[in-house]
């Protein structure tokens, strides 16, 4: 159960680059060190076989030139050259019929003819390495031909590579261990910027979001990183932040309308009133009751236009008749405001939208012109379609809005003069209503505005 356990562990990630840093280092010390000793025995035959050819071609030209009875070709075959006395060169030369003519002394004993056979290496019965060469040669005269087999110990060789794969495991081994160490240490400095980071997230909590990670030295992926979160802790501020103004809003816009009717209320139950007082109160209370509805209508509709499952039902419509309607509808209140409003589209003008919706964003634009329009202005409608969709304006001369303010009068419950805000008013959600719905249409809402010429609002429904 505990190994099992343990299993399910992920190893840690400085642990993982020191081994992964470390076998690579081995792989390529394992390369090299085999390279290296592959090519020093390669030296090594390349070395004896050159020897045995030059005393090969000695013994070829001694039988061609002098034949078998020449004294110099039996100290050629007894002669040896080699530097090292533990390293013997054996030479026999033997005639046609296969009889030993001339033979280094002790050869028959270590190295029997019938061991010839194979090669180039051969094991002596004696447990020694020789490396051996064969040929033949003919006499001058052409009738006599002679098999020469020459033969070099190579114990010398054998007992080097021996002592060098020796030490080519111990330096394996050393470079291993070495490897581990220094792939840790790599390891976790170049990790140390990631811990920092997680460090700083760590500390993160909701009543500090205003901190961001900062890193000394950063290479260039974990800045990439850094950067990244640090954007999505802005985001992240942001968001608190108009959560914490929104639910400081909602407590106000409910606190208001609820104190009214319940000083109202108190007032009411203070003394015994007459039926007309009654009715006026009751009428005040309604008319508070009416507003907390609106506003509840208003927040809910917010709430679930921002649910990824939300759909909305389109439908053709006629832009042109529908905004004729809806200015047909608003013309009694301009007309009482002395505003005139007019409309500019085109009769073709058609598009795929939910008419309900559609209403409701067209008419908060129209009453919030009409709000802030003085007696004597103008209020204009446009709209113009296309394949993609449908882009329309709502543009009136009124008193306009400041420059630092068009960054959020989408936002909700927000007002450029809350002491200016009519209590029966969208309490600072008109915009925001506008901005949710041509959203769900896959278009926006944007907003142009200079103080004391008017404001222009316009939307897209895609």
């Amino acid at each position: 159960m505990f190994w099992k356990k343990f299993r399910r562990e992920p190893a840690p990630l400085t642990a993982r680059l020191a081994w992964w840093y470390a076998g690579s280092s081995l792989a390529v010390l394992f390369v090299m060190t085999g390279f290296l000793y592959f090519t020093l025995v390669r030296d090594f035959n390349q070395q004896n076989d050159r020897y045995l050819d030059g005393k090969l071609r000695v013994l070829q030209t001694l039988l061609r030139e002098s034949g078998d009875t020449d004294a110099t070709l039996k100290w050629e075959v007894d002669e040896d050259l080699s530097e090292d006395p533990s390293v013997r060169i054996f030479s026999r030369v033997l005639s046609e019929s296969g009889r030993t003519l001339f033979e280094t002394d002790g050869m028959s004993r270590e190295i029997p003819a019938p061991l010839f056979a194979g090669g180039p290496e051969i094991e002596s019965p004696s447990g020694k390495t020789f490396r051996i060469m064969s040929g033949t040669a003919l006499s001058r005269s052409g009738h006599t031909r002679y098999r020469i087999e020459l033969a070099i110990d190579t114990r010398y060789e054998s007992d080097l590579l021996a002592r060098y794969r020796s030490e080519i495991w111990a330096t394996l081994i050393a470079g291993l261990l070495i490897s581990i160490f220094i792939g840790n240490r790599i390891a976790r400095r170049g990790l140390q910027p990631l811990s920092e980071m997680a460090a700083a997230v760590q500390g993160i909590r909701s009543s500090t979001l205003n901190e961001r990670i900062k890193l000394s030295d950063p290479p260039a992926e974990l800045d990439s990183l850094a950067r990244d979160f640090n954007q999505t802790l802005d985001r992240l501020e942001e968001a608190f932040s108009r959560l914490s103004r929104f639910s400081s809003d909602i407590a106000h816009e409910l606190r208001t309308p609820i104190n009214n009717i319940r000083g109202q209320m108190e007032v009411a139950l203070a003394r015994v009133r007459t039926p007309a007082e009654y009715t006026d109160l009751t009428e005040s209370c309604l008319e508070d009751c009416e507003r907390l509805s609106r506003l509840i209508d208003s927040l809910l509709f917010l709430a679930r236009a921002e649910n990824p499952e939300t759909e909305i039902r389109r439908e053709p419509l006629d832009v042109a008749g529908e905004l004729k309607r809806l200015a047909e509808f608003y013309e009694p209140a301009a007309s009482e405001r002395g505003i005139q409003l007019e409309t500019s589209v085109p009769e073709t003008c058609r598009a795929a939208v939910d008419r309900a919706l559609f209403q409701r964003a067209v008419g908060n634009l129209i009453e919030n012109s009409l709000r802030y329009t003085p007696r004597g202005g103008r209020v204009q409608i446009e709209a113009d379609g296309d394949a993609r969709g449908v882009a329309l304006c709502v543009s009136d001369s009124g008193i306009g809005i400041p420059e630092e303010h068009l960054g959020r009068v989408f936002d909700r419950f927000y007002r450029v003069d809350p002491a200016r805000a009519a209590t029966g008013a969208q309490a600072g959600l008109g915009l925001a209503i506008v901005q949710t719905i041509a959203r769900l249409h896959g278009g926006d809402a944007t907003i142009q505005s200079t103080v004391g010429q008017g404001t222009s609002v316009r939307l897209s429904f895609r």
